[in-house]
Order: C-alpha cells, then structure tokens, then sequence
C-alpha cells in the first residue's frame, strides 16, 4: 500500500446554512399581502475536503486511471475511510507561479531558454481560466506578472523583463545586495502572495535548490506549504545540481517538493519544453480525493494521509488542504441547520508534531 501523509488545516470562518424568511418577505406577510410568494435567503456549507493528490509509478511517470476505490484516507492517524468521491483534476483552473534562480551560475544554466520554453507551453497546455505569476530571484526577489492570463508573449516578456531588470541583484538604494540567494523565503513570499488565488495553486522553482540561510526554516517552510494547500514543484539541470547534495547526500529541495504535493523535474536547455508541458499535464493528472469535513474536526492543524490498495511500488504525494469551521457566532442561531455529513468520518489522536 503506497502512503502519503499532508497537513490538513481547519480554521473557523463564516461557512453556515441557514433558511429563513428574508426581510422582504417578512414586511410583506406583516402588511398582508397575500399574494407575494415568500423569498427565502439560503447560505451554502463550506464543508467538503478536497485533496489533490499526485499518483506516479515508482519511475515517478504516469500510471494508467486507478479505480475509485481504491483510494482510502486517514485523519491524525485514525481508521481508513473510504472518500465519497475520486476525481481527475483534469480542467480545474490553476493559478500557477515560476520562479526562475538567476543568480550566479544558474543564470547561464535554464533560465537562458525558459522564457521562450514558457511561452510555447503556455500556447498548448494552458487554458483561458487559468493564472501565472511570474518571479526572478536573485540575493532578491522580484516579481514581474501577477495572476495574469496564460497569453504566450506577455508571459514571455515577464520572463525576460524579470531577467533583465536592472534592479535584480540590488538592494532599495541600488546596491548589489550579494551572492546569497534565499529561496526557502523567497517561496514563502510567493505563497503568501498566492494567498487569494481561487484556482489550485502550484510553484515551480526553476533552480538547483541551493538555500543560502533563509530566515524561515524548511520545517516552517514545509508547513507553511500544507497549510495553504501549495503544491511545490522544482526544475533543474541534473548536471547542474548543487554540490552540496551530490554523491547521494541529503537533498532538501528534492524533499520539500515531494513531501507538498510535487516532485522534482529534471531537463537540460533543449527538454525545457517538454518538462514544463509535463509539469502542467501532471497537475491535471492529479486525483481529487472528495470527503465531506468530519464533524469532530477541531480548529488546529491535522494529519492526513492518502493511500493506494494493492500497489505498494507507486509514488504518491498530496498537497496541504484548509477547510472551514462554522463559526460558533452562527452555529448558535436559531435558524441554523446542522448537518450531519461527516458524522461518520473517524479522526484519530495523532496530531502533527509542532515546529
């Protein structure tokens, strides 16, 4: 049985039903008009868990479909359940962001091709509902697109103008800010910016992973991921990779991704497109793993795993999901109608260990 594990977090909003006359319809009945069919205002649960989870073999390719039921999940390490409904992600919006390394020798490495490779991805694999947010990185950060549509030149030249600004490399007075290169904050930043993105959300960091002492933390890093449901994916010259992990050391950027939802794709200058159009056909490849919010479900952040049956060689990663708790102010209305899915889900003990 092949296992992923995720943060689910669960956060108290405004998610409620409740039916009622409105106020409208209250005059009218008060002021006897007998006629006039009475308006009814009805607010919709937020209640259903969503969990895109990326199934490959253990080449880390695409599978052929996987049945439904196979799929099982588990809450902070309580029994398996089955999900109410398995899914292909397939035409899903995506709101998408790259962030190209240009600093030091990664600037003579992919991010040379990647802007005339987007584009060329952006013109097939991308769709009119679809967003891209586009960032260089350097010993700073800059942005240059933000959620704007997938249009093939304008993506292009974000790119570009990113590569070429003159305030890469510079700090706010202009000066040359080092050699240091920050990334575990530099996508942190990036989710944070991602924050009110309505689409599935995903980075690609083209760049080797090297971290040269970012303030955030991996762990805080990686949590930070789950929590807000971002699923990180990295792309780098295999020839190019960072010495420090070579030799069959640790390797964090490879970890990270794996661990929130994606993988690491590996491709010289002239495989750039073609690994960016399998970076977006991956994500619509994704199973979208549906279960209602289990009614035990605490405001805290929670362990989930999704597991396959019967086939222990498969790789599976899930990204982080959020769902909403009613907010007791409402819960506690008159008119409010609980409802019972989710009564049934178990939730275990094992919550995730903190920072």
């Amino acid at each position: 049985m092949s296992i992923a594990k995720a943060v689910l977090f669960a956060g108290v909003g405004a998610g409620a039903v409740i039916t009622g006359l409105s106020c409208g319809a209250q005059q009218a009945q008060a002021a006897g008009v007998k006629d006039q069919t009475p308006v009814f205002t009805l607010k919709v649960y937020t209640d259903l868990v969503q969990v895109p989870t990326l199934v490959l073999d253990h080449d880390q390719q695409s599978l052929p479909p996987i049945e439904p039921k196979r799929f099982q999940v588990s809450l902070d390490g309580g029994k398996r359940f089955a999900p109410t409904h398995v899914r292909l992600e397939g035409d899903d919006p995506l709101d998408l962001a790259i962030l190209v390394d240009a600093s030091g020798t990664q600037r003579a490495g992919l991010a040379l091709n990647v802007a005339e490779a987007a584009a060329a991805m952006a013109a097939k694999a991308l769709h009119p509902q679809d967003h891209v947010s586009v960032y260089t990185l350097s010993c700073n950060l800059l942005r240059t697109a933000y959620e704007m549509p997938p249009d093939p030149a304008a993506l292009r030249n974000a790119i570009e103008n990113g590569l070429n600004s003159p305030k890469l490399g510079k700090d706010s007075a202009g000066r040359s800010c080092g050699r240091d290169v920050y990334l575990w904050g530099a996508l942190t930043a990036i989710i944070t910016d991602l924050n009110k993105a309505t689409g599935r959300r995903a980075i690609l960091a083209v760049s080797d992973g090297q971290d040269d002492g970012s303030k955030i933390s991996w762990d805080a890093l990686h949590d930070y991921a789950g929590a807000q449901g971002v699923a990180l994916f990295g792309m780098r010259d295999p020839g190019r990779v960072w010495q420090a992990w070579r030799g069959g050391r640790a390797d964090p950027f490879r970890s990270l991704c794996e661990s929130t939802g994606g993988i690491i794709l590996e491709t010289g200058r002239r495989g750039l497109e073609k690994q960016l159009e399998q970076w977006v056909k991956l994500l619509r490849g994704r199973y979208v793993v549906e279960f209602p919010r289990p009614q035990q479900l605490t405001q805290a952040h929670h362990s989930i795993e999704v597991s396959v049956k019967r086939d222990g060689l498969a790789f599976v990663t899930l990204a982080g999901v959020s769902v909403t708790l009613p907010d007791p102010k409402l819960t506690s209305d008159p008119h409010y109608l609980p409802s019972q899915e989710g009564a049934d889900i178990p939730v275990g003990k094992r919550r995730p260990s903190p920072e």
